[in-house]
């Protein structure tokens, strides 16, 4: 491409009456500061790529008298011919190229022939000035590459290694391979980790609920009925006098005194001693679990400090195995989850069973039960069952006639009066006689005569009623009926028993079933069959998982030296590949992570050895307490604890007796014939049950309470929903936070790979013509320049002609060397940028100002080779300089004022 030739109408402080011809290979500015050549450069960059900014307001060359920017200029595209060039930017930018009659619009667009390039790259690559080439001074190669290369690419395009350094670092914010510090998905796993034991907390609380509630039931109705007993008693003992209550307390309160198993040792305890002894031997395991898994983790750190053994080696021979027993984790686990909740499926049919069975025979269903209801029809039995419900209803109506007839029959009962009456005038009579009255003889004869007459007309006329009854003969017919159809009734109801045989069944259940009670047998019918289903497939996914567990272990076996199995020494045997592989690396923290591991070991055997300290003295007095057993001495305790309770209920009831005192003299006079006939009124029996009465309410109601507080704290706790919702939450966020860490770290391996195959496709060519442009600009002094790879960074070394090494270019190099340098690369790297299009312009401004005039005059002849492809701009205030170009180039000044 050449620039043949530019008209500013307008563009900063030039106008319309500027015009330059620059068809020439090489063109020469010369002017002094402010004179302009700044200004040409940005007019030849905004010819090639358009405004930028593309505002009048902004743009800062803007023209001084017209307030907007106009060029034109012709363009020489080799085989393409010759273009005219038009841009105008007033409000919007516009622009255009002519071809012959063809108008092709660019508005503010780059020329097609110039995209292979970047406006940005083209200001800082090929404008090349004086203060530019100063830049190298130390900058290794990547440095300089980064760059020009991808830097002045885009505005927005950074440093692959300030990328990589915080894709890195956003990466082990995530996740840390060492696990040392925090990360979010080590805080995202202890955060899932504590809400799953919420969750089981949560479950666990929930069945403590419902037990509560059904606790609750059972104590209301027990309660109800421990009053109605009470009531009864008390009516009772409304009767009893106050010392014989006095008694028996007095008598049951030396004998519970005598009960007491070691009482000064049972002072000593506290009265949450045995819940305490669990919380102890709790966490005694606890800790000896967690010691040994430090201790563990102590052994790991040992061993990961040795070299590599043979065990060790034949881990990494199987590595790729590992990796595939590894992924296939997944699936064994997806096994394990369906066996589980297959199993879990059967205990809660059982479960079912059970409970259908405990609802219709009171005991849980067997196996017999089971076989037999497998072909039971419930159809017959609603059949058998309503055949027995008419007869027995035909049977109570039966009965319920006959006891009709009964309260209908008259009958006639003897006036006893008169008997009365005709016996007490006989003693008159015998009166009246021997005290010669005649009164009483004749009232006593009147008596006697009027009484036997009455009562013998009383007795005919009974039998007469009797005899013309009809009633006591259909009495007699219904009475005979009702046994046809007892008998009946009998084989009805044996038919309906024989259904249930080698069933379970109360007889007074089948005989007063309901709908529930059929319902029940539905249910024990269909999850019998899905029992048998279930335990059918559970079979099959147990063989399943059986086998997929005994191509791992079989794997397994093969390191012995390995600790664990399954799934877990998988996992180790993964964690040991990755380990040994990054053995250097890892060994810097194994000694500190050692230390620490043996700090914790310390602590955690001090807190084990005061939890042992306070078991033992805690087992001991329990064992002294059981006469060296300390089951027995455990229950001792709870003995004594429950007459504990009693005496103080004893003691309660004491004090509650008016005149106490006195009535306790009263009870020493007693003697022993009342005692017998208070033993006779059962007063002592009474007594008890009423104690028993009043301790079983008293503790019932106190459970009440207790399980009714504990009720409510349970209802205030967070629910199995609510947390399962968080831990939901949660485990999205780790997902989401893995796949963000994977695919940071794909993209920083990307990135590397990317620029790695950067560096191979392109820094040796650059390289190689770099140093061929640095030969000849060095007249032969530096043959070949180097990029030498070191721990830190990259080195750029070159090559002097007689020197056998390569040495290290540092900003002890003269101004003059380093300009070289870094011209040899520009150029290098403006040969490989157009390699795929135009030669496009190239601007010098007083890029040569520091050079020695032998190597000037070599860069002007490596100039002029370049200039036969590639047009040559020259921007200097230096005549000297501008007469040693046109020497050299032979052309002619275009002078800028």
């Amino acid at each position: 491409m050449r620039i043949k030739e530019l008209e500013m109408l307008d563009f900063g402080k030039f106008h319309m009456e500027s015009a330059y011809d620059t068809d020439s290979r090489v063109v020469l500015f010369l002017g002094n500061n402010e004179a302009g050549k700044t200004t040409i450069f940005n007019l030849i960059k905004s010819a090639l790529y358009g405004f930028s900014p593309a505002s009048n307001d902004k743009h800062p060359y803007s023209s001084w008298n017209h307030n907007r920017i106009e060029f034109t200029a012709k363009l020489d595209l080799k085989d393409e011919g010759e273009i005219q060039l038009y841009r105008r930017l007033l409000s919007q930018p516009k622009g255009h190229i002519t071809k012959g009659e063809n108008i092709i619009d660019l508005r503010n667009n780059p020329l097609p022939h110039v995209r292979h390039v970047s406006s940005e790259i083209y200001e800082k690559i090929y404008a090349l000035r004086v203060e530019d080439l100063m830049e190298l001074q130390g900058k290794a190669w990547d440095e300089v590459q980064d760059k020009l290369l991808a830097n002045y690419g885009s505005k927005i395009i950074r440093n692959t290694r300030e990328v990589l350094k915080e894709l890195n670092e956003e990466a082990s914010q995530i996740y840390k391979e060492s696990r040392r510090g925090n990360s979010l998905l080590r805080d995202l796993e202890e955060e899932m980790n504590s809400l799953k034991s919420q969750r089981e907390s949560a479950r666990e609380r929930q069945r403590l609920l419902r037990d509560y509630n059904k606790r609750l039931e059972e104590i209301y109705t027990g309660i109800e009925g421990h009053q109605r007993e009470k009531v009864r008693l008390k009516e009772y003992m409304r009767r009893v006098k106050e010392l014989l209550p006095l008694r028996g307390l007095l008598k049951e309160l030396e004998e519970t005194k005598k009960s007491f198993v070691y009482p000064e040792i049972f002072k000593q305890l506290l009265s949450n001693s045995l819940s305490k002894k669990e919380d102890l031997e709790e966490r005694q395991k606890q800790l000896n679990r967690t010691l040994e898994e430090k201790k563990k983790l102590i052994d790991l750190k040992k061993d990961g400090i040795y070299r590599l053994t043979e065990e060790e080696l034949k881990i990494l021979d199987h590595k790729a195995n590992i990796n595939t027993h590894i992924k296939n984790i997944s699936r064994i686990q997806t096994l394990r989850d369906i066996v589980s909740n297959k199993r879990e499926e059967k205990r809660r049919i059982i479960h079912q069973l059970n409970y259908e069975g405990q609802k219709i025979t009171g005991e849980e269903v067997s196996q017999r039960a089971l076989e037999g209801l497998e072909n039971f029809n419930l159809s017959e039995l609603r059949i058998r069952l309503e055949n027995y419900r008419r007869s027995l209803k035909e049977f109570e109506d039966t009965k319920g006639s006959i006891d009709y007839l009964r309260k209908q029959t008259i009958n006639v009962t003897k006036p006893k009066v008169l008997m009365i009456a005709a016996l007490a005038g006989i003693p008159i009579l015998g009166a009246g006689i021997l005290l010669n009255q005649d009164l009483l003889n004749i009232i006593g004869a009147i008596m006697i005569i009027a009484g036997g007459v009455a009562y013998g007309s009383f007795e005919i006329m009974k039998r007469q009623l009797e005899g013309n009854n009809p009633q006591r003969v259909q009495q007699q017919l219904l009475t005979n009926k009702l046994k046809e159809i007892e008998e009946k009734l009998m084989e009805k109801k044996q038919l309906l028993l024989n259904l249930f045989d080698g069933i379970n069944v109360p007889e007074i259940v089948i005989t007063n079933m309901d709908e529930v009670f059929a319902s029940s047998l539905i249910k024990i019918k269909d999850d019998s069959f899905r029992l048998k289903e279930l335990e059918k497939s559970l079979k099959e996914k147990e063989e399943e998982l059986e086998k997929e567990i005994k191509v791992i272990d079989e794997f397994l076996q093969i390191f012995d030296a390995v600790e664990g199995s399954g799934d877990d020494k998988l996992y180790k045997l993964k964690e040991l590949v990755e380990g040994l592989e990054k053995r250097v690396l890892v060994n810097e923290g194994l000694t500190n992570d050692l230390l620490q591991l043996q700090e914790e070991v310390k602590g955690i055997e001090a807190n084990l050895q005061d939890t042992d300290n306070s078991l033992d003295t805690l087992n001991s007095a329990l064992m002294t307490m059981g006469d060296g057993d300390i089951n027995k001495g455990i229950e001792s305790f709870h003995n004594n604890q429950r007459l504990q309770n009693k005496l103080k209920i004893l003691d309660e009831k004491l004090m509650a007796i008016d005149n106490l005192a006195h009535l306790k003299e009263e009870l020493e006079g007693l003697n022993s014939k009342e005692n017998e006939t208070f033993d006779d009124l059962n007063i002592t029996k009474v007594e008890e049950e009423l104690e028993e009465i009043e301790e079983g309410l008293i503790a019932l109601k106190e459970e009440q309470r207790e399980l009714q507080l504990l009720s409510q704290q349970i209802l205030k706790e967070t629910t199995i929903d609510e947390i399962e919702s968080q831990i939901k939450l949660k485990e999205m966020e780790y997902e989401e936070a893995a796949i963000k860490r994977d695919r940071l770290m794909l993209l920083a391996e990307i990135i590397k790979v990317a620029e790695e195959e950067f560096k191979e496709e392109n820094q040796p060519d650059v390289l190689k013509n770099a140093g061929a442009y640095f030969n000849l600009i060095t007249l032969g002094k530096y043959t070949n320049i180097y990029i030498e790879e070191t721990d830190k960074d990259p080195s750029i070394m070159v090559k002097e002609i007689d020197s056998p090494t390569a040495i290290k270019v540092t900003p002890a190099f003269s101004k003059g060397t380093l300009n070289q340098l870094y011209l040899s690369l520009r150029l290098s790297l403006m040969d490989h940028l157009d390699k795929e299009g135009l030669m496009l312009p190239v601007c010098f401004d007083e890029a040569f100002i520091n050079w020695d005039e032998h190597r000037l005059d070599s860069n002007l002849q490596l100039l002029q080779k370049i200039s036969e492809k590639r047009q040559i701009f020259f921007f200097t205030c230096h005549s000297w300089l501008a007469e040693k170009i046109e020497k050299a180039f032979n052309i002619k000044k275009i002078l800028l004022t």
